[in-house]
């Protein structure tokens, strides 16, 4: 899913908000890299191959229900999608993009 670019009306009015409002705390930008690492961890494993929400929790050493937030939002935006079932949980795999599935053959 590609971004929209913003018209520069819409960036002055980002910047003139931010201001307003002081910009954004220490603590929310902590979070917001917090969150981009979780997701950077569990593509970095999707990679190799697809796993359970139980299984990246465990191996990431986050909460189960943090993990399945991860997971819901991944799929939500089309970076990830079901592939099967393992047991009693859903498996989860990379979206292959045609570009990336292009260049490996």
């Amino acid at each position: 899913m590609a971004m929209k670019t913003l018209t520069a009306q819409q960036k002055q009015a980002l910047t003139t908000m931010r201001e307003r409002i002081g910009g954004i705390s220490e603590e929310k930008k902590q979070h917001a890299k917090q969150l981009k690492a979780a997701r950077k961890a569990i593509i970095q494993m999707l990679a190799e191959k697809p796993a359970t929400a139980p299984d990246i929790a465990a191996a990431l050493n986050m909460p189960s229900d943090e993990a399945l937030w991860h997971l819901t939002g991944m799929r939500k935006y089309g970076q990830i999608i079901e592939a099967g079932e393992e047991g009693d949980y859903l498996l989860y795999a990379l979206v292959v993009s045609d570009q990336a599935a292009a260049t490996s053959h």
